[in-house]
């Protein structure tokens, strides 16, 4: 957030590359303002400026292998001076967040062309004049912010909510309409929260069924329902952990899907 006194630039652009829209996506170089200055170390670019760039000044893919890099380097750093078990806990989370981003920006990219193979019928639309002008396909702004809305929850735009399993935007979900749960562009947030919602009592119900997972509706074992389902998941697939199944994953799922639900009864 830029303080009156603060310079910054200006981009009052309407549209953006693929590189870019995936920058956007990632959480970076969105809304109008930028800074001015960027300070680059023998590293590179730090984690805090990465939301302020006006440009990238090369490729995301280059970008990304640079971060991932300097958080490799400072875990071996770290390593080799013998640093304490909790900063180099803090380094190797950093690598492993590096490569995370690495995986999400592989998905972004693919989404954003299969959406774009779709011509005419794409939610993303192509800026003509600039794509012709540049030669590189730029899609605009508003398009791209409905489309990531829709699929992800996400908006490249300053000052909206995003829906994430951290940090979802609450909204009511007593609406008696009927839901689209395969609408264009992937699901809506009111649905995905009455989906949550939905989960939550069903986590009630099984642990009410299955007392050992807790009698009390109000309080079921999180941790324990994460853990048998893991293993069921685990069970299903013949491998020791299936792929995006394992307990911690589910635990923040059914976390998340307990608190959209008690939500609903503290709004009324």
């Amino acid at each position: 957030m830029f303080k009156p006194e603060d310079e910054y630039i200006p981009d009052l652009s309407i549209s953006c590359n693929k590189d870019v829209a995936v920058a956007k996506l990632l959480g970076w170089m969105r809304g109008i303002r930028r800074a001015k200055e960027i300070n680059i170390t023998e590293h590179g670019i730090s984690e805090e400026q990465l939301p302020l760039l006006h440009s990238m000044g090369g490729s995301l893919q280059e970008l990304l292998y640079e971060l991932r890099e300097a958080a490799r380097q400072d875990l071996i750093t770290a390593a080799e001076n013998d640093a304490s078990s909790d900063e180099l806990e803090e380094k190797e989370k950093a690598a492993i967040e590096a490569d995370s981003r690495l995986d999400k920006a592989f998905m972004y990219y693919s989404d954003i062309e299969e959406e774009l193979s779709n011509g005419q019928d794409s939610t993303l639309k192509i800026d003509q004049e600039t794509t012709g002008h540049t030669g590189v396909i730029h899609i605009t702004l508003n398009s791209l912010d409905k489309w990531a809305l829709g699929k992800y929850g996400i908006s490249i735009m300053d000052n909206k909510q995003t829906m994430s399993p951290d940090n979802m935007q609450v909204r009511p979900i007593n609406q008696n309409i009927d839901e689209d749960l395969y609408p264009k562009g992937g699901l809506t947030q009111t649905t995905a929260n009455n989906i949550l919602t939905t989960l939550g009592f069903l986590i009630e119900a099984f642990a009410q069924t299955a007392t050992r997972f807790g009698k009390d509706k109000s309080k079921p074992n999180i941790k324990q329902i994460s853990e048998h389902i893991a293993a069921l998941a685990a069970k299903a697939s013949g491998t020791d952990e299936m792929d995006n199944q394992s307990a911690e994953a589910i635990r923040k799922r059914l976390t998340e899907a307990m608190k959209i639900k008690n939500s609903h009864f503290q709004q009324r």
